[in-house]
């Protein structure tokens, strides 16, 4: 793992130990180690300062460091979590409903939510009706771009682009990302969706 500031971190999963264990060093810009991680993926993991330079071979772990502070510790997984994929309370709320939220979030997927309440025929169609005006949306894009082009005109406004990110390079990797351009939280707060695709209004026969 590196970051923008040059400093990187190896992180291990150990080897005929603890299924769950991990360890792993943070090193500044000159190569050296600053920092120790241990604990294990499914509980908590602590770091350290490192306080000897010297690194173990066997296990990239530095030879002395200071006391452990907690960087992460699990919480309590919900009732029989074992039966719901082992997901985590956090992890079995994303899918909640949120009237507030963008009307081309997800969530609002109406096959999505009759799913969810078992109504898996109905979901089924919902699906098929959604995924056929997508293709519809596709298709009329695709002519408005091609009428365009024969008219010898700018296509840029029929075009699909991100609305709260903007592409960008990265310094480190020289691959284009998508960076957060602002707007969507304050659109959120004042429910100013406007010019929003239509995406999930269908209605069953």
């Amino acid at each position: 793992m590196l970051n923008a500031t040059a400093i990187h971190g190896l992180l291990l999963l150990v080897k005929c130990s603890s299924v769950h264990q991990v360890t792993g060093t943070v090193y500044d810009r000159n190569r050296l180690p600053r920092y120790s991680v241990s604990g294990t993926w499914d509980a908590g993991v602590s770091y350290s300062e490192v306080l000897d330079s010297k690194i173990e071979r066997k296990t990239h772990v530095p030879c002395k460091f200071g006391e452990a502070t907690a960087v992460w510790t699990a919480n309590r997984v919900p009732p029989s979590f074992e039966a719901k994929y082992n997901f985590t309370q956090f992890t079995c709320c994303l899918n909640e409903e949120d009237d507030s939220v963008a009307p081309t979030d997800t969530r609002r997927r109406p096959d999505q939510r009759m799913m969810e309440s078992g109504n898996f025929d109905k979901a089924n169609e919902l699906k098929v009706l959604l995924e056929e005006k997508q293709r519809q949306r596709r298709r009329q894009r695709e002519a408005n771009i091609a009428e365009l082009t024969a008219q010898g005109k700018d296509t840029t406004a029929v075009l699909y682009r991100p609305r709260y990110f903007r592409v960008e390079k990265d310094t480190l990797t020289g691959l284009s990302t998508h960076r957060y351009a602002g707007g969507y939280w304050e659109a959120k707060e004042r429910q100013a969706w406007k010019n929003t695709v239509d995406l999930y209004t269908v209605k069953l026969a």
